[in-house]
């Protein structure tokens, strides 16, 4: 009995360490895109990384209000991939790199997060 007394008392913490976790790959995410000297594509015009962070960051805490993310990947979908006004993919080019969708660079990043963490 005092095992599952246990067990209850500290289930709450179990679920904050859960939603920890998907913040922590989001504020990596973010800083990936501020540090990075590539510059992004959003609906036909090129930003640098500042500008395009800021635009993130908006989008993200707005999808975040309404209740949209609860992952990196949810952050992805509804902040960093495509336009919300026109449903144009945004887009990143890197020196010497093909251009290619924000949503698969910072897939392929989150991939790399989470393997270097495990």
């Amino acid at each position: 009995m005092k095992t599952l007394t246990l067990l209850l008392l500290l289930l709450p913490c179990f679920a904050a360490a859960e939603q920890l976790a998907p913040q922590k790959e989001i504020a990596a995410l973010i800083e990936f895109v501020r540090n990075s000297p590539c510059r992004f594509n959003r609906n036909g015009s090129w930003y640098a990384s500042g500008e395009a962070v800021g635009h993130i960051n908006s989008k993200y805490h707005a999808a975040f209000d309404k209740g949209l993310v609860h992952s990196a990947e949810d952050f992805i979908h509804y902040a960093a991939s495509t336009s919300s006004f026109t449903g144009t993919p945004y887009k990143v080019q890197c020196a010497g790199r093909a251009e290619r969708t924000c949503a698969d660079w910072l897939t392929a990043e989150l991939q790399r997060l989470r393997e270097r963490n495990n």
